[in-house]
């Protein structure tokens, strides 16, 4: 019950203790350790733990992974053995921004250290979805400390905190349109290994999606799909001598339509059913007006879930 009223409340995640208005570090290791330091001077840690123990599990994780989300926020954290119940977050501002190998190649200019216990994972990844959600309507460019230190002051969450489709989806970095010609979608799921593409229309909404499988049941020709083996063609190459596109070929001639994009709020679970029951490799999040807002695959799930 004590870990559910912390995040009820934003109010509760944060102290003025626990706020570097303006961080005085420029880089992403000094930074982190400035972060530590406010924490243990606050008062917060429990007994036991120096700031070189806390620094130590919070640089280990970071190395491993960048935390650094996108849209100039990071969410640096340690999961510590023999940590207690508590929950802290400190959160470091930087105007100019600092270097934190984010995943949309932009300096970070909020910082938040949350430290919790080993033996309650979930708590970063909650918490973090409480300040995520908290200072959402805040995170436009450029960013600014007291915009977000109010949206955090002023935000309540009911009841206990759920992770959701916005909390663990990742950015859709590419995607096609019905006129765009397979050769090119075929070219850029090459060069970016993926083996799925959304398919947006003119309005920019969410339509459907095209497939690697697609394309090579298209390609291939239909003797190769009528034999029970290939045994005795094993040594020919069907992607060098068979394997053809017909030039003029589009992406609207091969598009998976009438597929199910999930909300931003739907919930783990059903995220996980539709993975694991409905044998969905790649699902897409689409906003209330059904443009796209992320992607949530196999290793989303492992990535900020079983890892982060």
């Amino acid at each position: 019950m004590k870990n559910e009223r912390a995040m009820s409340d934003l109010r509760n995640l944060l102290s003025d203790k626990l706020v570097v208005p303006e961080l005085k570090a420029s880089g992403r290791d000094g930074a982190l350790c400035e972060l530590v330091e406010r924490a243990c001077a606050g008062g917060s840690v429990p007994s036991g733990f120096t700031s070189g123990d806390v620094y130590k599990y919070v640089i280990d994780r970071e190395n491993e992974q960048s935390t650094g989300l996108g849209q100039g926020i990071a969410f640096p954290h340690g999961r510590i053995p023999k940590w207690g119940d508590s929950v802290i977050t400190v959160l470091g501002f930087s105007s100019k921004g600092i270097e934190f190998h984010s995943i949309d190649n932009k300096p970070v200019h909020a910082i938040f250290l949350i430290l919790s216990s080993v033996e309650n994972p979930y708590l970063i990844l909650q918490t973090m979805s409480a300040i995520s959600r908290g200072i959402k309507n805040v995170l436009i460019p450029p960013l600014n400390f007291e915009n977000i230190f109010n949206a955090l002051n002023e935000k309540r969450v009911n009841g206990k905190t759920l992770i959701c489709a916005e909390d663990i989806m990742r950015p859709v970095r590419h995607i096609v349109t019905m006129d765009t010609s397979v050769e090119d979608t075929a070219r850029i799921m090459h060069l970016r290994q993926q083996d799925v593409l959304p398919v947006i229309d003119e309005n920019k909404k969410l339509c459907g999606k095209i497939s690697c499988l697609s394309i090579f049941d298209f390609g291939m020709p239909d003797f190769f799909k009528q034999l029970s083996t290939i045994s005795f063609v094993r040594h020919i190459d069907p992607f060098e001598k068979y394997f053809r596109l017909r030039s003029d070929l589009k992406v609207s001639d091969l598009v998976i339509a009438g597929i199910n994009p999930l909300r931003r709020d739907n919930t783990l679970l059903e995220i996980i059913f539709e993975i694991t029951v409905k044998k969905q490799p790649q699902l897409f999040v689409v906003n209330s007006d059904g443009t796209i807002a992320g992607m949530i695959d196999h290793f989303s799930i492992i990535d900020k879930i079983l890892v982060f």
